[in-house]
């Protein structure tokens, strides 16, 4: 489990460039809507160089070998376009985390860990569970948050559905597997205390069912406003007790942010840009973790 202490300038030229409201309350959400009307070369290449760090960590033995080797490591890890059918519609859905993720990491006030999520696909495929889980320390208990991502040109309101169940599984909670999988990557990291924190919190002691802690994220990237849908399929179910958030971002440069963020980052990687930014980013996964965000 890594957190990036940069990642907000990272990603500043693509975010610097939307257009955003001021929240609103819509449906039991705090609901915020953004816009990019258009997509500079400088936007697209500044998610190129987030997309690389969603998928891999920046462990020596890949800063070692280089770009070239990077690109393909990354490539192996993406449905590929040529021989599976539905990779243009899993490539989507993985822009949709990754831009949540992202837009969270902007949002969320000090004392957040937004998890990079995607690198614990097993597979190419979708992975099952959460789309994004955050973890708040400095809220006693500790906080956390789930959230579900969807990513298409024109979100139907019965996607909006889903996603609105799925946050309401497990009585509002992250999965009990996926909070038994964040102990274990914290206890990996040598994190000890924080591992041991959060299993106690959650398994020793467990909150009842109907006790507040939990905030949900439901992020929406399209091209086609979906905020209707959230009044008439995504409603927050009468006595929900946590916290909601729903954000919109349209993007009428939805295919290229889709489609062309992926072939920008491993070309990128390919002529050796990477190998400096994962070197940075170790050095910056190697600090204590008082001084992480």
């Amino acid at each position: 489990m890594a957190r990036t202490v940069k990642a907000k300038e990272k990603i500043h030229p693509f975010w610097g460039a939307c257009d955003h409201a001021p929240p609103r309350q819509l449906g039991g959400y705090e609901l915020h809507q953004v816009s990019l009307r258009v997509l500079s070369a400088k936007g697209l290449t500044a998610l190129a160089e987030r997309i690389a760090d969603h998928y891999l960590d920046p462990t020596s033995f890949r800063v070692v070998a280089g770009g070239e080797a990077l690109a393909r490591v990354l490539e192996a890890r993406l449905p590929s376009l040529a021989e599976d059918a539905m990779a243009k519609r899993d490539r989507a859905g993985d822009i949709g985390e990754l831009l949540g993720v992202e837009w969270l990491r902007q949002h969320l006030p000090a004392g957040w860990e937004v998890c990079s999520t995607l690198r614990w696909k097993e597979s190419i495929r979708p992975r099952r569970g959460e789309d994004i889980v955050a973890i708040c320390w400095t809220a006693t208990p500790v906080g956390l948050l789930k959230g579900e991502a969807k990513a298409a040109e024109i979100i139907s309101s019965t996607t909006v559905e889903g996603a609105r169940a799925r946050l309401d599984q497990d009585h509002g909670w992250p999965a009990p597997f996926t909070i038994d999988f964040l102990v274990e990557k914290l206890e990996k990291d040598g994190r000890l205390d924080e591992a041991q924190r959060l299993f106690d919190e959650r398994f020793v002691n467990q909150p009842r069912p109907r006790d507040p802690g939990c905030t949900h994220l439901l992020f929406l990237f399209s091209v086609d406003d979906p905020t209707p849908h959230i009044l008439t399929h995504g409603l927050v179910p009468a006595g929900n007790v946590h916290h909601q958030i729903a954000a919109v971002l349209l993007a009428a440069d939805y295919e290229r942010i889709s489609g062309d963020g992926f072939r920008r980052c491993t070309m990128t990687n390919a002529g050796g840009r990477w190998r400096a930014h994962m070197l940075a980013l170790a050095r910056v996964e190697g600090m204590t973790a008082a001084d992480r965000r």
